[in-house]
């Protein structure tokens, strides 16, 4: 089991850790809400496959990668409320996963141990098995309180993946400009790995693992439109292309990946980079310096 790796991958489910609510949390406020442990009790599964570090690396990618999550509902599966059942699962496995969960409730797998996914859906047992976890596929499946899961990815993302700390106390009309403005001014390249094609004009890059989706993009958005060429990079099966004339609108219609929560969209971009001329020009000298000791 490769449990250091940082990508999403997809094989037959093996290990599904099982959780159930915890109480009063519809009474918690979105500041009690800091992981998704405030909201889960998590079953103990009586292996030692699930105490080995698993769910926490799991968390971790499906923090690192959650700009590609969205919640999917498949309703032809209901508890006994009536409720539909859902998914939190990567865009680019979403069909995968669909079929894996299917398979779940059908008992298809071998698993490590049960998940009694089917019994809740037939017979109504909720007590103690009303949420599970795919830990080596990342994804949830659950039929109620999506509104708290969210919360709960969203701020653990904020707590541990580079968002600025002091950002969020500030009013979200002003919050776009300020945290492009602090970007552009703090910036430090996340490329891992730089080749340049100079008769094409195209900058092939490989970003950091730790590094979120969004923070890529404005990395790859801002070498384009300063060294004017194209810009190649791969995220999870993903092949993006961002040149200089590229916007974010074009990435969410290209790639169907939902960006509209983003604190700056590609409608201010340009607005920013001319209200900010003076870091601009520092940051092209920065970068054409970075770049230069990359090629190297």
């Amino acid at each position: 089991m490769d449990e250091k790796r940082n990508h999403l991958i997809s094989k037959n489910p093996w290990l599904i850790q099982s959780g159930y609510f915890k109480k009063g949390i519809d009474a918690l406020n979105d500041e009690d809400i800091n992981s998704i442990n405030d909201i889960i009790n998590l079953n103990l599964m009586g292996s030692a496959e699930f105490e080995c570090g698993v769910l926490p690396q799991s968390l971790k990618r499906m923090t690192i990668n959650g700009d590609f999550y969205q919640v999917y509902t498949i309703s032809k599966y209901q508890d006994k409320s009536g409720n539909p059942l859902k998914i939190y699962a990567p865009i680019i496995y979403k069909d995968k996963v669909i079929e894996y969960v299917d398979g779940l409730i059908k008992d298809k797998y071998f698993l490590q141990e049960r998940c009694n996914l089917r019994a809740n859906i037939e017979r109504g047992i909720e007590k103690g098995n009303e949420f599970w976890w795919d830990a080596e596929n990342d994804y949830f499946i659950f039929f109620k309180n999506e509104d708290k899961i969210l919360k709960a990815m969203e701020a653990y993302k904020k707590r541990h993946y580079g968002y600025p700390q002091n950002d969020f106390k500030i009013a979200y009309s002003s919050k776009k400009h300020l945290e492009f403005k602090q970007m552009v001014s703090n910036y430090q390249l996340s490329i891992a790995e730089y080749k340049y094609d100079e008769k094409n004009k195209i900058h092939f890059l490989k970003f950091g693992k730790y590094y979120s989706f969004l923070r890529i993009l404005m990395d790859a958005f801002l070498i384009a439109r300063v060294n004017k060429g194209e810009v190649r990079f791969n995220i999870n099966g993903f092949n993006f292309k961002i040149d200089e004339n590229t916007t974010l609108n074009d990435i969410m219609n290209e790639y169907n990946i939902p960006l509209d929560d983003y604190c700056f969209l590609d409608v201010n971009i340009n607005d920013l980079v001319r209200e900010f001329k003076e870091e601009e020009l520092n940051l092209k000298q920065r970068l054409v310096n970075t770049l230069s000791l990359i090629r190297k």
